[in-house]
């Protein structure tokens, strides 16, 4: 019979082999921890203290420096650290790709913009595939409150106007985004989203945006003194471009692609002329509106100003709309609707250069006298007399081509439905929406008074 002391020391024995294995473990896990692969030691050097976040693993390792700063200041970049951290780590599926491991290093570089700001870039890299791209995550601080600002409310409309037109530009431009740049998506993103211009660092005298919504990441430069008066933050930076009366961007056309002018006669409509500029806008598009002198009282003024505005182009369809083709005294109805454009609407900034005549009708008498060449069409809608929009869809999706000019009339409610509803379609079909006259510079036309002009064609 084994005695009783026997058994209890075997226990203790074996109980204190557990604890031995346990402390073992726990020291090695620590000493894991602890351990900082070369790779992952910090590089460049900073004036202030430097805290470390750091996960060590076989197959991903990730080492976050973030400045070690007081107060509140300190605790809001504390806690983006711990985002920007967890953020990578919920992405370690994604990131670890055919069995390689990453390592990745997160350095900052801190930077005083103003009396007021102070920004922080962290920049990522993965040591082991240094050719990756990871797009780097600023932070904008407010030296005084200690709070991140939020760079969603730094712009105002027209700061934000400028950035996006620039933005689109460059991405149809540059043969990598190219595709990218024409694409649906891309379109409504920018014009749907500011959030896309979140995250931004200052280099110089420009906003350096990483945009990471898209399969492809975009790097864009905007040039702050073109749009620092309208930048809610102290930058320091003045603005060296005087901002315009009229503001028209300045759009991309690529004369490659296929292009289609839509025109609208018998406006401005207070209702539903705005509706189609939201729609212009919203896909980096355009249109030539024909307006009516007559009808541009001081509600339609505005109207035709956000015409200009939106990029369109105006041109004149008469100023009381009668058949001029059956007139002697041709005067008032080719000059009133461009001076009332040029002096009362746009303050002397912009000049009507194109004529619709009324029902399409031309006189021998009007090409000799006009000031102007008359604007025609290839494809009738016939919006005014079916008032049907689906029918108005088909008949353009049916027969749009490469140069075409289609008619349609902004102050039918069921034309501007179905120009809502076909915009995007051309899109998708691959066409660029553009104005009468950027359509006949892409395709070499020179246009001449009193000629008639029907396509690009």
């Amino acid at each position: 019979m084994v005695k009783k002391s026997t058994v209890r020391n075997k226990k203790i024995a074996i109980f204190i082999i557990l604890i031995a294995l346990i402390c073992g473990i726990s020291l090695s896990v620590m000493l894991i921890n602890e351990y900082i692969p070369e790779p992952l030691k910090q590089v460049s050097s900073h004036d202030e203290k430097v805290n470390l976040i750091k996960k060590i693993q076989k197959d991903f390792s990730i080492a976050l420096y973030y400045p070690k700063l007081e107060n509140t200041i300190g605790e809001t970049v504390a806690l983006e650290a711990e985002k920007i951290f967890t953020n990578i780590i919920d992405m370690k599926e994604e990131l670890i790709k055919d069995d390689a491991s990453v390592m990745l290093l997160i350095d900052y570089k801190l930077k005083e913009i103003s009396d007021s700001i102070i920004q922080i870039r962290f920049e990522i890299v993965d040591k082991n595939n240094p050719e990756g791209y990871y797009p780097s995550q600023t932070i904008l601080l407010d030296k005084n409150t200690g709070n991140r600002i939020d760079t969603t409310q730094s712009f105002d409309d027209i700061a934000l106007r400028l950035m996006r037109q620039n933005l689109r530009n460059m991405c149809k431009e540059n043969a990598d985004t190219k595709e990218l740049g024409f694409s649906r998506v891309f379109l409504e993103k920018t014009a749907d989203d500011i959030n896309i211009f979140s995250n931004f660092y200052i280099e110089g005298n420009e906003l350096v945006f990483i945009i990471d919504e898209f399969e492809q990441p975009i790097i864009f430069r905007q040039n702050a003194e073109e749009i620092a008066n309208h930048i809610n933050l102290n930058l320091g930076i003045i603005q060296t471009i005087e901002d315009p009366v009229v503001y028209i961007p300045n759009r991309y056309i690529d004369p490659s692609r296929p292009m289609v002018a839509i025109t609208f006669d018998d406006g401005p409509h207070l209702e539903n002329t705005p509706q189609i500029l939201e729609v212009l806008r919203r896909y980096d598009s355009a249109a030539t509106f024909f307006v009516v002198g007559n009808r541009i009282g001081e509600k339609g003024s505005q109207v035709v100003l956000n015409e200009i505005e939106s990029g369109s182009q105006v041109g004149s369809h008469s100023y009381s709309h009668p058949n001029m083709a059956r007139m002697k005294n041709l005067d008032e109805q080719f000059y009133l609707t461009p001076t009332k454009v040029y002096e009362d609407v746009s303050k002397w900034c912009y000049q009507i250069s194109l004529f619709r005549p009324p029902y399409g009708a031309v006189s021998k008498r009007m090409a000799n006298e006009s000031p102007f060449p008359f604007i025609m069409w290839n494809i009738d809608t016939m919006d005014w007399k079916t008032r049907d929009v689906q029918s108005t869809v088909n008949e353009i999706m049916n027969k749009a081509k490469d140069g075409d000019i289609i008619l349609m009339h902004d102050i039918h409610v069921e034309s501007k439905d179905a120009f809502i509803e076909v915009v995007p379609k051309l899109i998708d079909s691959g066409f660029q929406l553009v104005t009468v006259s950027e359509m006949m510079n892409a395709k070499g036309i020179t246009m001449e008074n009193g000629k008639k002009y029907f396509s690009a064609n």
